[in-house]
């Protein structure tokens, strides 16, 4: 198994070294580690984006902090960065994905579940978490139009199922937003406020298809 070890370098550069420690003492604070980490993984990300569309390799991915082994935050200078190095450094602790629900399967339940024929997938859940990569890495015209087709897909399997009143309200409720931003991506990135809106019917949807991928699991008893 390959590692491949990348750095990225914060394009305004501190004025000193006290400024550096300082920022880096601030950043033991975990919310705002996270959000350094988040800065770089969405300039990282840009750059494989980059290469994805110019080289028209679509099996280059985007990576995620759980994709990572180690993630450290430092400083250092110019000549020491470019080399790998750092002038001082601390290592951040492993992040996982939490659980939305105790009683949630977990993932590799649910592989084992696809993979036995006792579990079906949708297109609807795909299209649902490319809008979710899009929107967390800051390409909301993406996020738009994954969303309208996600918002499709779902509504075209709910049809055909047996889900319940509130899964029906809530694509109905998301309708004229998933159509109203996917029109609006086609022209301009959403502003502030069409993509907090998105967001929002992007969290309401996962819940959606959390609650159908556990309704349909086997009875484990």
């Amino acid at each position: 198994m390959s590692v491949t070890r990348v750095t990225v370098i914060r394009g305004l550069p501190l004025d000193d070294v006290a400024a550096a420690r300082g920022w880096l003492a601030e950043c033991r604070d975990a919310a705002t580690a996270d959000d350094q980490v988040d800065e770089a993984l969405r300039l990282l990300n840009r750059t494989i984006q980059a290469h994805r569309v110019s080289a028209g390799d679509p099996y280059a991915a985007d990576i995620g902090r759980s994709r990572a082994r180690r993630v450290r935050i430092g400083y250092g200078s110019g000549d020491e960065l470019v080399e790998g190095r750092a002038r001082d450094t601390q290592e951040l602790p492993a992040k996982g994905r939490r659980r939305s629900r105790r009683r949630m399967l977990a993932p590799e339940e649910q592989v084992a579940l696809i993979l036995g024929g006792r579990r079906s997938t949708y297109p609807s859940e795909e299209l649902l978490l490319r809008a979710r990569l899009d929107l967390d890495q800051g390409r909301t015209r993406e996020a738009a139009l994954q969303f309208r087709a996600a918002h499709a897909a779902l509504t075209a399997e709910v049809a055909g199922g047996e889900a319940g009143a509130e899964a029906r309200a809530t694509l109905e409720q998301h309708a004229e937003l998933a159509d109203r931003a996917g029109t609006a991506a086609l022209e301009r990135e959403l502003d502030a406020e069409q993509a907090a809106e998105l967001e929002q019917a992007i969290v309401e949807t996962e819940r959606l298809v959390r609650r159908r991928r556990h309704a349909e699991a086997p009875d484990r008893a």
